[in-house]
């Protein structure tokens, strides 16, 4: 009987979806985790001396606001 349930699970009408779905997935991690989009609008900073400060400036600026009442 369980090996009926599983030879169900073997159709290409099940491995067809759940292969697309798991590259997909592979595909989305791997975009967010190299992805630097979520520091884009942040101005680095690095040290000289323990008390002193340099701004760095920015080479591109992305607008992250995607408010759409305005």
């Amino acid at each position: 009987m369980i090996a009926q349930q599983f030879s169900r699970l073997a159709t290409p009408k099940f491995l067809v979806p759940l292969a697309g779905a798991t590259a997909l997935s592979l595909a989305l991690a791997a975009h967010y985790t190299t992805s630097s989009n979520f520091i884009a609008n942040e101005s680095g900073k690095t040290f000289t001396d323990p008390n002193e400060w340099i701004d760095l400036k920015l080479a591109k600026s992305i607008d992250l606001n995607h408010n759409t009442k305005h």
